[in-house]
């Protein structure tokens, strides 16, 4: 990290979770507050652990969503399926905050993992079941990727080719894992807020929250328009638009201007030196629709546009203040200053010894995120460590490893 780091941020400091989910959901709704501090202990299935360690893409072999959601958290590599490994983990839930589970309903009851039975334990304790589609709904029973989620939750388009095959429509991937990542801050945020009541109450609860559900939740202007209007408003913004328009530039490069508001496009018409066409194209409540008497009006503004490089009209409508942006590509977007400079990065060392960055937002003005201070762990690096910080009876142990459901080898327990 930067010498000159400011003091770091880390508000949830003292707060234990305990993570017991394989592959992307429950990661991604503890790996933010890892970040802000949490003392976040994966629990994990050996001889391999979380699925997620394998997934695509990888550096150096290891799956680089690992390495990214799960920094700042340790590896305990428990099992959970005999008598003694359910013990482990009935001692750690005693001292814990929070348990997140994203297992299909009823696993965790099979396992004596439930809410019901911890709580018996520890009724202070915050458990967030984070399912696909819930505890008791019909779907509750399915597996759940990340398509079926998106095709459930309607935001997961398709076309059909000339040939007549079905295939996947042209929703970036970016948006479908944005989307992804925006379900599980609102799982997390609801977390939180548990916790909060539970600090001041004493009184814990059982959160059961879907990813279809989240997700559609994130969609919520679409959703809410569907349902008064029965229109799919949202779904119309990538057609091109006057006001609202992909340009292409001189250089080939591609402006996005969303002067979407009167005055706005007014404003804009002026700084291309094109008054004329300020009084173009219909307004009105759906201003954004493309009809056909805009198709011309679109053809002399990108006429215009394509006299100067993108930096060129960048220099000008930037300092103005209108909602326009080049569409950058994920190299132009780190090498800004302003947008990728602006990201918290961390240089980790793999076990081959390969270097890699991981990068996260900011959290707060002033401050940062010591979030590269551990790196993801191997699968049961934490093992001894969290079994004694947690105040795991020693017989406990004992027998779980006799069992074979501690798999981490017996040493020094560090305190």
């Amino acid at each position: 990290m930067a010498a000159d780091r400011a003091e770091s941020f880390q508000p949830l400091t003292g707060v234990r979770v305990l993570e017991l989910s394989r592959l992307v959901p429950g990661a991604a709704v503890t790996h933010r507050l890892a970040d802000l501090g949490a003392d976040v202990v994966k629990v994990e299935e050996p001889p391999v652990g979380d699925y997620i360690r394998q997934v695509l893409p990888h550096v150096d072999g290891i799956g680089v969503q690992h390495l990214t959601l799960d920094r700042n958290k340790r590896s305990l590599a428990l099992g959970l399926r005999s008598d003694e490994g359910v013990a482990v983990l009935h001692e750690l839930a005693r001292s814990a905050d929070a348990v997140v589970e994203s297992s299909r309903p009823g696993t965790m009851a099979r396992r004596r993992a439930d809410y019901a039975t911890l709580a018996e334990l520890n009724p202070a304790l915050v458990y967030l079941s984070y399912t696909g589609y819930g505890q008791d709904t019909r779907y509750a029973h399915l597996p759940s990727h990340g398509s079926n989620l998106a095709a459930f939750a309607g935001v997961n388009p398709i076309e059909r080719r000339a040939d007549g095959v079905v295939v996947h429509g042209p929703m970036p991937y970016g948006r479908y894992r944005a989307s992804m990542e925006l379900a599980a801050l609102q799982a997390s945020h609801t977390l939180l807020a548990a916790l909060f009541q539970a600090r001041a109450t004493g009184r814990g609860r059982h959160l059961d929250m879907s990813l279809v559900h989240t997700l559609m939740a994130g969609d919520y202007a679409a959703m809410t328009d569907y349902a008064n209007n029965g229109g799919l408003y949202w779904q119309d913004l990538p057609q091109p638009t006057p006001k609202y328009a992909y340009y292409e530039c001189s250089d080939g490069e591609v402006l996005l201007v969303c002067a979407i508001e009167e005055r706005f496009w007014r404003s804009f018409c002026e700084l291309i030196e094109r008054p004329d066409l300020a009084e173009r194209g219909a307004w009105g409540e759906r201003e954004m629709d493309f009809g056909a008497e805009d198709v011309e009006l679109y053809a002399d503004v990108q006429e215009t546009i394509r006299t100067r490089t993108r930096a060129e009209w960048l220099d000008l409508l930037i300092p103005s203040g209108l909602p326009c942006s080049p569409v950058n590509s994920v190299a132009d977007a780190l090498a800004d200053p302003d947008i990728g400079g602006r990201l918290m990065t961390d240089r980790q060392t793999l076990p081959g010894g390969r270097e890699v960055t991981l990068m996260a937002p900011a959290w707060a003005a002033g401050h940062d995120v010591e979030f590269g201070a551990t790196p993801a762990p191997g699968l049961g690096r934490d093992t001894d460590a969290v079994l004694a910080d947690f105040g795991v009876a020693e017989r406990t142990v004992a027998a779980a490893r006799e069992a074979g459901a501690l798999s981490a080898p017996a040493g020094p327990r560090s305190a």
